[in-house]
């Protein structure tokens, strides 16, 4: 992975042979570095590889007790999301990330 071929605003490219080859290198630099590579093949890009960004997960409860802290809140707006939240059946799990 020493040679770069050229650079683009969002992220380094690399061919797909040379991003083959040094794959585990690769991922240690998204991984640990954070960055970002284009893959390329016959010049065209094909895909990027990136780290994976996790945001922390915001409930309807943690919604509620924000709410609560506001003092301009009506009660009965508060009364209401609260409802609306218990009233929620729950998804299902699924493969896909949200």
């Amino acid at each position: 992975m020493t040679r770069k071929r050229k650079t683009t605003a969002a992220a380094p490219t690399l061919s797909a042979t040379e991003a083959a080859r040094n794959f585990s290198r690769l991922l240690n630099r998204v991984r640990y570095e954070r960055r970002a590579f284009v893959i390329e093949r016959g010049g065209d890009a094909v895909c990027e590889i990136r780290p994976v960004y996790r945001h922390a997960a915001f409930t309807g409860a943690d919604l509620v007790r924000l709410l609560a802290t506001l003092s301009d809140a009506p009660e009965a707006y508060l009364e209401a999301v609260a409802t609306g939240i218990a009233q929620q059946r729950p998804t299902e799990d699924t493969r896909w990330p949200r």
